[in-house]
């Protein structure tokens, strides 16, 4: 045939010229499929040997390697086909086979993900075109119908064209760039929810890789189970341990690639996680200063209530007693209120003792303006009902100084799993937590139990505060 020639020189010469040092198999096979398709033609026996290798290199593209029993199985499959005469000749031996390939190259296909799955989609197709063209002629034998000569012209522009697109695809190992791109781009996205394990796996096509955090790999780059292990150092000391398919790291500029962004990685993994712990312990440490002030605050409050106001109680009386001292006793009764109102500021003894609906029903008889409450009557963790009340409090001190209100209304009520404390007043609005107010003393407060604050002041429409604070252990 006139084609013979062209189409063994286009196997050798595709083959030859992908071949790549660090990846010998694809080129090999393909430029052993052109031989043999020589071989076939000086020697009747050997007409379908280039079927094997040709079978073999589209099986397990793009690594040249059967990656599991089913492909092994269906490389054998074509290399009997090849070199059995009675069975090459065989139409329905010919129409199984193409079958196969194509079944086992789709779902290689199926399984690849990242760059490795456009590779496979290379070898989907031209097994559909080559084996195609097989089972096309073996059926229009079975039908009786001898078209030989036109299908064999078909199947040698198939092989020139299928031999040109493998090498455009292999040349320069597109899949090899496009796989460690993907997972640069994926690990430089951040934390998505997917394991680095599931983007390493993804970006390299192999779903059954494995990683661990323990050097359990030993000395031996492959395990008993026929898996490959590649460690990941880091200044010389393993860190994790990757497992895979043997073909899939075959090649040391993408092994070395791989196994730098996998320590990047996990170096980024392990400073996220000391930094999630260093910011637990400023939070837990926060906490414990406001624990701290708070409690010292109440101290202070029993300390002024229990001597300081005695004291004065007593001297007041003693004064009363002394004809012509009436202003004394009267400065005194009022040193007396004024301490009892700076004590109640520091913290209010009826928090501690009845809870948050009667420490705000004082708040609100003792404020200037009317005030209308609903507060749940319940007892709540400490810390929650101390920061609602602080939030409340400020609320009113704002209002008495800068609302010019005629009414306001404190609600305070259970949401999910949260306290929501709310302070409308009907006064001039314009409220700017920005401005250095006590409110942005109120948003730190809050943000130590976790808790928010939102503050909604139109000018000329009043001021509405809306504090959300984590029920943390309410009773």
């Amino acid at each position: 045939m006139t084609l013979d020639l062209p189409v063994g020189c286009c196997l050798c010469v595709c083959g030859l010229a992908m071949w790549r040092r660090r990846q010998p198999a694809p080129s090999v096979l393909l430029a052993a499929a052109g031989w043999l398709w020589f071989l076939g033609g000086f020697l009747g026996a050997a007409v379908f040997a280039h079927r094997g290798p040709l079978i073999h290199l589209l099986t397990c593209y793009p690594r040249g390697r059967p990656r599991d029993r089913v492909e092994r199985a269906t490389v054998a499959v074509g290399y009997l086909d090849a070199l059995v005469y009675p069975i090459g000749r065989n139409e329905a031996a010919t129409i199984v086979l193409a079958v196969v390939v194509v079944a086992v190259t789709t779902r290689g296909y199926r399984a690849a993900q990242g760059g490795l799955r456009r590779a496979r989609l290379t070898a989907l197709v031209v097994s559909a075109a080559v084996l195609g063209v097989l089972a096309a002629g073996a059926v229009a034998r079975l039908a009786g119908r001898y078209v030989d000569h036109e299908v064999l012209v078909v199947y040698e522009f198939t092989l020139i064209a299928a031999s040109v697109v493998i090498f455009a695809d292999a040349r320069g190992g597109r899949w090899d760039r496009s796989a460690i791109t993907a997972l640069a781009i994926d690990l430089g996205h951040g934390p998505s929810g997917v394991s680095l394990r599931d983007r390493i796996a993804g970006a390299l096509g192999d779903p059954t890789l494995s990683l661990s955090y323990v050097d359990a790999g030993g000395d031996d780059p492959i395990g008993e189970d026929g898996r490959a292990r590649t460690p990941v150092l880091d200044a010389g000391h393993p860190v994790a341990l990757l497992q895979h398919d043997p073909g899939v790291l075959d090649d040391p500029v993408l092994r070395g690639s791989v196994v730098a962004l996998t320590r990047i990685a996990l170096a980024n993994a392990r400073l996220q996680a000391d930094v999630r712990e260093r910011v637990l312990e400023v939070e837990a440490s926060r906490r414990r200063l406001v624990s701290a002030a708070d409690a010292e605050r109440a101290r202070l409050e029993t300390e002024l209530q229990s001597r300081v106001q005695t004291r004065l109680e007593r001297v007041t009386v003693l004064l009363a007693d002394l004809p012509g001292d009436a202003a004394l006793a009267t400065d005194a009764a009022l040193s007396r209120d004024a301490i009892s109102a700076f004590a109640r500021g520091l913290h209010p003894r009826v928090l501690t003792e009845s809870g948050l609906a009667a420490a705000i029903a004082d708040l609100a008889a003792a404020a200037p303006v009317p005030v209308t409450v609903e507060v749940l009557d319940r007892r709540l963790d400490p810390d929650v009902e101390t920061a609602a009340y602080f939030v409340c409090a400020e609320a009113l001190t704002n209002i008495a100084k800068y609302a010019h209100a005629a009414h306001a209304r404190i609600s305070v009520r259970g949401g999910p799993g949260e306290l929501v404390v709310e302070i409308s007043d009907d006064g001039v609005g314009g409220a700017d937590p920005s401005r250095g107010s006590g409110l942005t003393g109120l948003s730190d407060r809050l943000d130590v139990v976790g808790g928010t604050l939102a503050v909604d002041s139109p000018a000329g429409a009043g001021t509405r505060l809306i504090a959300r604070i984590p029920l943390t252990g309410s009773t």
